[in-house]
């Protein structure tokens, strides 16, 4: 019987230190390339980091993608460690993507916000987690136009807590040659966290973030997001990014995380290299320096 009330305990202040962190500012996200874009991608959308960024983006790709991401530095920073992405043309107007991401909640560490913060007053010591798969589709509407729908499901390691399966839905507008549109509605089915004691029922905040590209010339891309934009978690805030590449093999980016959030600010700064012959892979480096100060990488195949 101890036990048991102590694992609803336990249970129970993990819950409260996650809702905190639901209602709180965003801890990252994935992939090398869009965090060194100060996360400004959901406008961009043209490689498998789609299948979070905007999965309506994946109609765009020109082969089979993959993406991955490894957190190398300050791993209590950023929440999301580890992720792989595919994204697969399956027609000229369709697109399958799949990914994973390891989500780590360290309630007894010192990044991730007032949630996290107060755990660790508590002494809970506990650490969640979480393993995300995604399955993405991506169909074209019109010649310039295309949705896409995410559908995540959660396996908790702490036991007794349920999420229920996540759907994120996209589209992407190409309103010229040079100007796009995305959308990115995240947790459109506002999913509960269930099992955290006492009845108690937790619900992720419906996240809209708007973001569009520029594209001046060949091999350029400025772009922006509006991160909540109806602000439903208490947590808007506006992305900034830069791409340039220079020689078609070498990429700089820059950019801005944050503008007006309560916490988790950054500039973002990174490089891509890229060889020159079929399959194409890429080696894709992140620093964030700010309130999240860590390091990222991703490599990334093209077929």
């Amino acid at each position: 019987m101890f036990g048991n009330w102590l694992g609803r305990l336990r249970a129970g202040i993990l819950a409260a230190a996650v809702g905190c962190v639901m209602a709180g500012p965003a801890c990252a996200c994935v992939g090398a390339r869009p965090l060194a874009m100060g996360g400004a991608f959901v406008g961009v959308a043209d490689d498998a980091n789609a299948t979070y960024w905007n999965p309506a983006g994946l109609v765009r790709l020109r082969g089979t993608s993959v993406a991955s991401m490894h957190t190398s530095a300050n791993r209590d920073d950023i929440n999301y460690q580890e992720y792989l992405a595919v994204g697969i043309p399956t027609g000229p107007s369709a697109a399958v993507g799949f990914s994973w991401i390891r989500y780590n909640l360290s309630l007894a560490g010192s990044g991730g916000g007032s949630g996290l913060f107060r755990a660790r007053q508590f002494g809970t010591g506990l650490t969640d987690q979480e393993d995300w798969y995604w399955l993405s589709l991506a169909y074209g509407i019109a010649p310039d136009t295309s949705v896409g729908v995410s559908m995540k499901y959660v396996s908790d390691s702490i036991p007794g807590l349920d999420t229920d399966m996540a759907v994120d839905v996209g589209v992407f507008h190409e309103m010229s040659s040079k100007w796009a549109f995305g959308l990115l509605v995240q947790d459109f089915n506002e999913p509960a966290l269930r099992g955290a004691g006492a009845g108690e029922r937790l619900t992720w905040a419906r996240n809209w973030r708007p973001g569009f590209s520029w594209r001046p010339r060949r091999g350029t891309i400025l772009s922006t997001e509006i991160y909540d934009a109806t602000d439903n978690a208490d947590c808007r805030s506006l992305r900034i990014g830069y791409e340039k590449w220079i020689a078609s093999k070498l990429a700089l980016r820059a950019g801005y995380y944050g503008i007006g959030a309560k916490a988790n600010r950054a500039l973002t700064f990174g490089i891509g290299l890229v060889t020159p012959k079929p399959p194409s892979t890429g080696l894709d480096v992140a620093v964030m320096i700010g309130d999240i100060n860590t390091v990222l990488t991703s490599v990334t195949t093209k077929f």
